[in-house]
């Protein structure tokens, strides 16, 4: 299911998404597009196992940007309370893009996966959100090999690993 309910403090209930739809995707994309390219990635925080806070930053200008697996990406101001020990997998996506600008997001084909570009050219990477059931946050160098991920997806028609191309053409339409 899509949709939650939650009882509001007057005891009233609300109808709230639990998921994004692909139209949910492209609609945040462009909302989140005009503050964030330009940034700087000055830190990443692991919330959970499969929440992440992207810290961004320019002058006069820091926000945080969520990232929660096979769920929801957006802004925020608000801080969360941090791991006190970043997993290994923060501290390798750390290694390869902390401190890169964020050149580029957007929606891959109609799909829900967002692809966001820090750095250009043979320096650049690529975090890949997929927010698909079961989801993943995937790193890739400029030529889409997969440096590191949240979980490995091994399926008939493509892996999902370490080394491997990730699969950009199964995204890229409905």
């Amino acid at each position: 299911p899509d949709l939650l309910f939650l009882l509001t403090s007057d005891l009233s209930w609300i109808m709230v998404k639990s998921r994004f739809s692909s139209i949910d995707v492209r609609a945040m994309v462009n909302s989140i597009r005009p503050e964030a390219i330009g940034c700087k990635l000055t830190n990443i925080y692991d919330i959970n196992s499969k929440v992440y806070i992207l810290k961004l930053a320019r002058s006069n200008f820091k926000r945080f940007l969520l990232l929660e697996s096979g769920v929801r990406f957006h802004l925020t101001d608000y801080t969360r309370d941090k791991s006190a020990l970043p997993s290994n997998y923060t501290m390798k996506l750390r290694k390869h893009i902390r401190t890169k600008r964020l050149n580029d997001i957007q929606q891959v084909g109609t799909d829900r996966v967002v692809d966001l570009t820090f750095g250009r050219g043979e320096g650049a990477f690529h975090l890949i959100l997929e927010l698909y059931v079961s989801g993943n946050i995937i790193l890739t160098d400029h030529e889409y090999r997969i440096l590191v991920l949240l979980r490995t997806q091994n399926n008939i028609e493509q892996r999902v690993a370490v080394k491997e191309l990730y699969p950009l053409s199964n995204a890229t339409g409905l």
